[in-house]
């Protein structure tokens, strides 16, 4: 609220952003701007449903998570998880991450960093003085809100980071159905 400059990610099922710059939402020139979740983190990660590799939903959404744990299962790591194979989901690798399991404990902690060199570029890019974090995902808490703000404290430049906040959303699984109210009021004739 009251920012002009804010970077919006929702991490669930994908990840999705958006982008107020001088206090206006960032459409772009097809009305498709805001596709941070195919930013490359890594040009040899995870294959990405997109069809590229290393975007930073292959990372950090709740499909990337259940896919790379489950290849980690088919390389033959030991996990809890494998018991949920035919239907793991997130908050699966979630719970099995708050039990001790050493890969759902990796598989966040690479999503934490993962989303923090994607917070990163967009601090670059955008140079935000609010970034808010939303999604079933984002609630896993500070396994994976801990290696993101580590990656921002140490990576990013010192301007960008300075007064920075960076805030849950407070409206919950809410706050893609505002936006989507909101722009729809502003762009109504």
């Amino acid at each position: 609220r009251d920012a002009g400059h804010v970077v919006y990610l929702t991490i669930s099922t994908g990840v999705g952003s958006g982008f107020v710059v001088d206090g206006r939402l960032l459409i772009g020139a097809h009305g498709a701007a805001g596709e941070a979740g195919h930013m490359a983190i890594s040009l040899d990660g995870p294959l990405c449903a997109c069809g590229n590799r290393g975007c930073l939903e292959a990372y950090a959404s709740g499909t990337g998570l259940v896919n790379r744990a489950r290849e980690a299962i088919s390389a033959g790591r030991t996990t809890s998880l494998a018991d949920h194979r035919g239907d793991l989901e997130a908050v699966h690798i979630a719970e099995a991450a708050e039990r001790g399991d050493l890969l759902a404990e990796e598989l966040i902690a690479q999503a934490g960093t993962a989303l923090g060199i994607g917070v990163r570029n967009l601090l670059h890019l955008f140079n935000p003085s609010v970034v808010v974090i939303g999604g079933g995902v984002s609630r896993i808490g500070s396994r994976l809100w801990d290696p993101m703000v580590r990656v921002i404290n140490t990576d990013a430049l010192t301007p960008y980071r300075k007064d920075l906040r960076i805030v849950p959303a407070e409206l919950g699984d809410d706050s893609g159905l505002m936006g989507a109210a909101i722009l729809a009021h502003e762009t109504t004739p």
